[in-house]
């Protein structure tokens, strides 16, 4: 089984592929995504302080909010979900 640092090594990786596409990246990763979150319901996400622990979590976080900024998106604070909306640029 891989370490928790293993599996955001390889999801960060990815973004490195030729054939990579934030869309299906940031839908597949939202619950890696999740996990590096304080998610009160019904409140927006807040990051989570504990990362000078886990570098690769640091690491993916960034690099996922900033694809999550460049994407058009929903989160809903209520369900915990995101909705992302296609656009061509990705």
């Amino acid at each position: 089984m891989l370490e928790q640092d293993d599996i955001f090594t390889q999801i960060l990786a990815e973004t490195h592929d030729p054939d990579f596409n934030s869309f299906r990246w940031l839908r597949k990763n939202f619950l890696y995504y999740k996990a590096t979150l304080i998610w009160p319901e019904g409140l927006p996400p807040i990051r989570r302080t504990t990362f000078t622990l886990h570098t690769k979590w640091k690491d993916f976080h960034q690099v996922y909010t900033d694809f999550l900024q460049a994407t058009p998106h929903q989160l809903n604070n209520f369900s915990q979900t995101l909705t992302l909306f296609p656009c061509t640029d990705n």
